[in-house]
């Protein structure tokens, strides 16, 4: 499997993610196992390095990890639901009856946590909400529609991912 993403940024004052804003446009994935699952995967900003992951296969209990600069990645090797201290079970409120929950991504900018969901039937529409203190809300503390805006048609909108690095916030999308 080869796998490529194209990159783009969100720019400030606007309500467009566009393809190459301080984004390298399209960067290429190497090394990655035979069974990592595409279709499964995932973007993170640590403050260090950027990471990908993808899940080993049909598993669900194995990841695979892939960083931009090679650092180790400290921590655990299991995701728990329910760990204490933790809330179970998040409300979603307010979002479109168009959204395509197929098509969802989340992130922290350092301030607010983010849900992203394509608008069902857009390629280049996404509506935005954030964690109000109970639920995560449409709009709040967001601009609520955001603009795709010169992403190439081998970009595969079916696998988008989402990250913010303490300056901007990325969007990604595999090729196809």
């Amino acid at each position: 499997m080869t796998i490529s993403v194209n990159q783009g940024a969100w720019r400030p004052g606007t309500n467009n993610y566009e393809y190459g804003f301080r984004s390298i446009p399209n960067i290429p994935i190497t090394n990655e196992p035979s069974d990592a699952n595409g279709r499964r995967w995932a973007m993170l900003h640590d403050g260090n390095a950027y990471r990908m992951y993808f899940f080993k296969g049909s598993t669900d209990d194995t990841l695979y990890q892939f960083s931009w600069n090679g650092s180790s990645y400290p921590g655990t090797t299991t995701y728990r639901y329910g760990a204490p201290g933790w809330i179970r079970d998040l409300s979603v409120i307010g979002f479109p009856d168009d959204t395509d929950w197929s098509r969802w991504q989340m992130l922290h900018d350092g301030s607010a946590y983010r849900l992203y969901a394509f608008r069902y039937g857009s390629n280049d529409q996404i509506y935005q909400g954030a964690w109000n203190g109970s639920a995560y809300e449409y709009g709040h503390r967001s601009i609520p529609t955001l603009d795709l805006v010169g992403f190439p048609s081998t970009s595969d909108v079916g696998r988008p991912a989402m990250l913010h690095d303490e300056r901007n916030y990325r969007f990604y999308v595999q090729t196809l």
